[in-house]
């Protein structure tokens, strides 16, 4: 279990990691010649059962100590009996409480520098300090570095809470943020964290954040122990390959999958009880989120101010990205006061502003995250709007499997990355269905109303030709019950083309016009006329199809790509088309969205 230590400067926290496990976590010159913790500092029992974070207590270096407490497990507040609870000491307690830390343990050093009738005294102003505080229970133990028997009973203690430790988020992806890197002689780059989801195991593959540049792990070690495997919540280091330790400085993370940089982050934000002023929209404010930080502003979303003690939606935006997620822990502190004024809590995030700030439907995205599973804020969305797929997976830090999953257990319809509810649906299928049979020569896709969203379109239009309601040749969709009337000045060259262009390897209109001893340019303006009325496609410059052939076609690339990627010679052998057609034919069902190149070959994406 990872101890993250919180107190004033000169409290000695420093002096208490000591006496616990025998190591001084000052480590830089400049913080033994001043006996002043500057920056963060890590020491681990010799089993490796505890580890504790030391943080820096003065207030110039708050930066630091919020980087610090990323190890939320359990605080270990210190407070010296001589001075009792002081400015910091208050900061502190605020910003551990707004990180999460559910439980702590409290230190009473310097217990010898005072009388007993002192003792008591700072005893009871602590207990004022943390009224209404998740450590408002916590245990209080006296310690004097003159007396190490009394270090015993707290030790004691905290190994104790390794049973109750909170259980962690080891089903999400993986991530950890970086607050130390450095190089080792022999081994290469070596980065610290806490890990913050998921698992990770030697030989891993991870990304960083922000580069999306791969590393390898090649040697994990948690709680100061060698292990081949690391879990949400330990204290680690990793040996990685792939990235030199001057690529990569505190703030960054390594991640299971790569990781989004939003500018725009939709939050609920708290303000502290004890914060001198109300909190303004657009007020300026430091933002920090595990051991990264940023500058930004509030917009408040629910009203044009925040008093103390009160909480509302909000957007952060931001000068930084930074690397979020849902219920992700963030502190404020405000720009000109220099003081900690609250924290929020992460609801969703966007990688820019996508919405007209105030707007419901920003507001109601925002609520429909504003829950404890994802599976419910899929069903909230579903009730306002559509579901995106991707966002609501990344925000989450969940599977699209797992998504897909929750929403056809609602009865929703999936169109590619997007879903709606049943109702919705049907109410675009009744508009397609009009908007078609509304005009006798059909339309095709584009031509829908603007009501019918675009990213269901197609999938409408092939639900209602698979109910026998509507009929599609070459991009036209047009009723069952109507026939296409092919103009008087098209009925010629049309009788040809129905025998011209029903092989798979449709001559060109070169070759056509050539045969006929017409025109070239005037041949392909008829066969536009045509492709207008839905009789032919026009697959590339020159080179048009009977959509009944294009069926065929795609019929055979799908019974070709179930073998696996296919190359342009693959499909040559299958269908008998040569190399040039070939690609203008495969080219199209690209375009189509019905394959996908991938180097020299091809898979399926749309049946």
């Amino acid at each position: 279990m990872i101890i993250t230590l919180a107190g004033h400067v000169d409290h000695g926290k420093t002096s208490l990691v000591h006496a616990l496990t025998g190591i001084n976590t000052d480590r830089l010159e400049e913080e033994k010649k001043r006996g002043l913790t500057i920056d963060l500092g890590f020491a681990y029992l010799g089993d490796g059962s505890l580890g504790f974070v030391d943080v820096p207590g003065h207030q110039k270096f708050i930066h630091n100590m919020v980087a610090g407490v990323a190890a939320k497990q359990h605080g270990l507040m210190v407070i010296a009996a001589d001075d009792g609870p002081m400015p910091q000491s208050k900061e502190h307690l605020d910003i551990l409480n707004l990180i999460g830390v559910s439980s702590g343990t409290i230190a009473l050093t310097k217990s010898d520098k005072v009388d007993k009738e002192r003792l008591k005294e700072c005893e009871l102003e602590i207990m004022d300090l943390v009224r209404g505080s998740p450590f408002e229970s916590a245990s209080i133990y006296r310690t004097s570095i003159e007396d190490p028997d009394s270090f015993k009973p707290l030790l004691h203690h905290l190994k104790a809470q390794t049973q109750e430790a909170a259980e962690q988020n080891i089903d999400q992806v993986f991530r950890i943020a970086i607050d130390r890197v450095f190089a080792v002689s022999g081994a290469g780059t070596v980065v610290t964290g806490t890990i913050h989801g998921g698992s990770i195991e030697t030989e891993s593959t991870l990304f960083h954040y922000p580069t999306n540049q791969e590393v390898k792990v090649r040697g994990i070690r948690a709680q100061d122990q060698k292990v081949a495997k690391a879990i949400a919540g330990d204290r680690c280091s990793i040996n990685i390959t792939g990235l030199s330790a001057e690529q990569i400085t505190r703030g960054e993370w390594l991640s299971s999958i790569p990781l989004p940089s939003l500018t725009n982050l939709s939050v609920e934000v708290s303000a502290l009880t004890d914060f001198p002023r109300n909190i303004k929209h657009w007020s300026p404010v430091h933002v920090y989120h595990a051991t990264s930080h940023s500058t930004g502003r509030i917009a408040l979303l629910e009203s044009n101010s925040l008093k103390p003690g009160e909480a509302q939606l909000a957007d952060i935006v931001l000068d930084k990205p930074l690397a979020s997620f849902h219920a992700d822990k963030l502190i404020l502190r405000d720009q000109s006061l220099d003081l900690t004024l609250g924290g929020a809590r992460v609801l969703c995030g966007e990688q820019k502003n996508v919405y007209r700030r105030r707007s419901a439907k920003h507001i109601e995205e925002i609520k429909a995250n504003s829950v404890d599973t994802y599976d419910q804020a899929v069903i909230n969305l579903l009730k306002n709007d559509s579901v995106d797929i991707d966002k609501i997976a990344q925000n989450w830090m969940i599977s699209k499997d797992a998504v897909v999953e929750t929403l056809e257990k609602e009865g929703a319809k999936i169109s590619g990355s997007s879903a709606i509810d049943q109702a919705r649906w049907q109410g675009h299928l009744d508009a397609s269905f009009k908007a078609v049979t509304s005009k006798n020569n059909g339309l095709r896709e584009n031509e829908l109303p603007t009501s019918v969203p675009k990213d269901y379109r197609q999938a409408l239009l092939n639900e209602l030709v698979q109910q026998g309601e509507i009929e599609h040749n070459g991009g036209v969709y047009r009723s069952s019950q109507s026939s296409v009337q092919i103009p008087n000045e098209l009925q010629n060259i049309w009788k040809v083309l129905e025998t011209k262009l029903a092989v798979k390897q449709a001559p060109s209109s070169g070759d056509i016009a050539k045969e006929l001893k017409k025109n070239q340019t005037a041949i392909e303006k008829q066969m536009r006329a045509l492709v207008k009325l839905g009789q032919l496609v026009e697959i590339a410059n020159h080179r048009f199809y009977l959509p009944q052939i294009l069926e065929q076609i795609r019929k055979d690339i799908v019974e070709l790509a179930e073998r696996g990627p296919f190359s342009v010679a693959d499909f040559r052998e299958f269908t008998g088309i040569s190399r040039n057609v070939a690609i203008e034919v495969l080219e199209h069902f690209d375009h189509k969205g019905v394959t996908r190149r991938q180097e020299n070959t091809r898979i399926l994406i749309q049946r």
